[in-house]
């Protein structure tokens, strides 16, 4: 039998040289004897049938005492590039990783791609963005996101869309609406106030014009200053 059998010593057989529950149950093949304080695996033929009942109650206890022992041999803890935001103490310097996110209730860099992370720190969260820009820009812009914002309004408007609701903030800059089936047509300014097209009339030059003016078809303006006019989509 031996000749066409081989013996084969493979991990199984490491059990029987663990001396305490504890190191015997780090690995998942293993069992422990209570009775008899050995440890031995049952998948082996010879131990079939040994320390039957004790065995069965001491592996319940031990699950219910140490869970992240059993754990551990079966999904090993792995620390990546998500840990580091751990370590980072200043905003600036969490968001120059995309993994992390800043926390400013409680002034803490954390990555909530982590479990233990998930839910923190829901509605006070600034999170790391793209902005196209490079990394210690980003970060900058993605820390003042609140006061860049602010600087997307012209200072004469109180309320109403960011850059006239014409363009995009883009890190405390307004980056105008294009329309690429009209590619005369253009919006321009610091803040999209001023554009070609707003006059159509006959006398009417290439502007530029500004938003808050109503201009006739003869080229003549006069101004209005109501909020509503800014709220309205003007790029159609």
């Amino acid at each position: 039998m031996a000749a066409k059998r081989p013996f084969v010593m493979d991990e199984r057989w490491v059990c029987a040289v663990k001396v305490s529950c504890f190191d015997c149950l780090k690995l998942s093949q293993c069992s422990w004897c209570v009775k008899e304080n050995k440890c031995f695996s049952n998948e082996l033929w010879g131990n079939k049938g040994l320390c039957v009942c004790s065995r069965v109650k001491v592996a319940f206890l031990f699950l219910s005492v140490l869970p992240w022992t059993i754990m551990a041999a079966k999904r090993p803890f792995v620390m990546d590039e998500r840990w580091v935001c751990a370590v980072k103490v200043s905003c600036f310097d969490c968001l120059k990783l995309s993994q992390c996110s800043w926390c400013v209730k409680e002034n803490k860099c954390f990555s909530n791609e982590l479990w233990g992370n998930k839910g923190l720190c829901v509605n006070d969260t600034i999170e790391f963005t793209d902005f196209g820009l490079s990394i210690v820009e980003n970060a900058q812009c993605s820390c003042q996101s609140k006061e860049n914002e602010d600087n997307c309004f012209s200072p004469e408007v109180t309320k109403g869309l960011k850059c006239s609701g014409r363009g995009t903030c883009v890190c405390g800059h307004c980056v105008c609406d294009t329309d690429a089936a009209n590619p005369s047509k253009m919006i321009m300014g610091e803040y999209c106030e001023y554009d070609n097209f707003s006059c159509d009339g006959p006398k009417c030059t290439e502007g530029p014009y500004h938003i808050s003016q109503v201009y006739e078809n003869d080229g003549s303006f006069k101004v209005y200053r109501d909020d509503s006019l800014v709220e309205k989509d003007y790029s159609s």
